[in-house]
Order: structure tokens, then sequence, then C-alpha cells
């Protein structure tokens, strides 16, 4: 898959250096792996927070006497308890995953023009843009979900066009309208470049996807694999994300042409 998108690359003989933002971001991510830690600390966090949610609604699921099964009302008190903590569970992992992608573009734009990564830096600089980002998130959920909802490729295609909306966000201060206008401006203005993107971008999922079911088969240590390759993943794409974005930003709305 990856290798065919390479080929369609060289079909085209653009001039912009998809192969050569893939080495860059890799490199920096390699010369700065504190950026690993946002995503990688927030994923332990979510399961931690789950363990606790779970582990203290255990005895709530016990029988209150010992030969019975749960009465009708404990049954519903335990699933609306269940129902609480589901929607706790989601809405902090969001809230911190929105906060650890916010500090992993910050910090992947300061590695990519040679400014110092700090993560207590990028922490101060993505809690301040907490609201923002909530905002931008829902918006860009609302607006896909209308998408999907209308035969699942208006959505696929509404995706295409938000993605850099909360690279834009972080990056160039911008409110969420703001944001979201700047990203369909960029993939408008530069359409066939970021398809090739994206379609890297697909391969890599695909290939980060079956490496970690082939891992996954191992019992326990398989999954700590999987997780700790799916956090190294997003953080590249992260950075990958920021260097396609800045390299079309500079083109000052020419589109540049791609190459390998």
């Amino acid at each position: 898959m990856f290798w065919l998108v390479v080929g369609i690359i060289e079909f085209w003989g653009y001039r912009m250096s998809i192969v050569g933002l893939l080495k860059t971001s890799f490199t920096r991510l390699r010369e700065n792996p504190v950026m690993l830690v946002p995503i990688l600390a927030i994923g332990v966090v979510v399961a931690l927070v789950s363990l606790i949610l779970i582990g203290t609604m255990v005895p709530s699921i016990l029988p209150s006497q010992s030969d019975a099964t749960l009465s009708a009302d404990e049954a519903m008190n335990v699933a609306g308890m269940a129902m609480g903590r589901i929607i706790t569970l989601a809405v902090i992992g969001s809230i911190l995953g929105l906060l650890g992608h916010g500090m992993t573009v910050l910090m992947a734009n300061d590695a990519l023009t040679g400014q110092p990564v700090r993560l207590a830096d990028a922490w101060n600089r993505a809690t301040a843009r907490i609201v923002p980002l909530i905002l931008a998130s829902l918006l860009v959920g609302i607006i896909v979900t209308i998408g999907f909802v209308l035969l699942i490729l208006p959505g696929i295609v509404l995706a295409f066009f938000l993605m850099f909306t909360f690279v834009a966000l972080m990056l160039d201060e911008s409110n969420p309208l703001q944001a979201i206008g700047r990203s369909f401006g960029v993939v408008k203005d530069n359409f066939a470049s970021v398809f090739v993107f994206f379609l890297v971008l697909i391969a890599l999922a695909v290939l980060v996807g079956v490496v970690n079911t082939v891992i996954g088969l191992i019992p326990i240590l398989g999954q700590i694999l999987a997780v700790i390759i799916g956090s190294v993943y997003a953080s590249f794409v992260s950075v990958f994300v920021v260097a396609v974005y800045n390299e079309l930003s500079a083109s000052g709305g020419e589109a540049p042409d791609v190459e390998v």
C-alpha cells in the first residue's frame, strides 16, 4: 500500500518532497523524544481513570443478597451508574486527548522551526487554548457527522478539507471558525498536494494497524506494545501534519508540486 502511494507520487512528478517531509518528521521526533510524552502519558492516564471508574463500580454490581440476582431497581441503578461513568470517561479522555494533541502540535512546530522543545512550555500554551480546542472539536465533529449522515462520502470529503483545523488553531492562534476556514483554504489551494499527503496518511495507518493487529495477538505484552506503537504513530503523524502544513502555508497560496 505504502509503495503504491509512492509510485503514484513518482508518476505525478510533483516537487514538494513527501518522502523528504517524512524523513524530516522522523528525524525531529527522534531528536526530541519528549514529543512522545503527551499522547503516551494521556493514554496511561485514561487507562488508570478507566480502571478506577470500573473498579469502584464493581461492588455495586454485586447483588445485595447472597442468593439473588440483581433486582430491577438495582439493575437500573447499575445501568445508570455505568452510563454516567462512560460519559465521564469520554469527557475526560476527549479533553486530555485535545490537550495532548495540542501540545504535540506546538512542540512539533518548535522542533521543525529550530526552537527549543519544552514540555512545560507546550503544556502552558495548550492549556491556554483549551476552550478554542474544545469548540473546534465540537464544530468539526458536528460538520463531519452531518456529512457521514449524508451517505458517508460527504463526511470523508469534509474530514479531508478539515484535516488542518487543529494545526491552524494552535499555530496561527485563530478562533475555531477561522481555523476551519484556514484548513479549507489550504486544502483548496493545494488540492493535489494534500490529496497525495492524505494517501500517505492512509497507507501509514493501514501499516500500523496491521502491525498492531499482529502484535496484539501476544497476551498482555502485545497489548502494551500496541499502545506504545499507537502513541508513537500518533505523535509522528502530528509532526508530519505540521511539517506539511508549514510547507503548504509557506507557498503563499501557490500550490507547491509534490515529489518523492
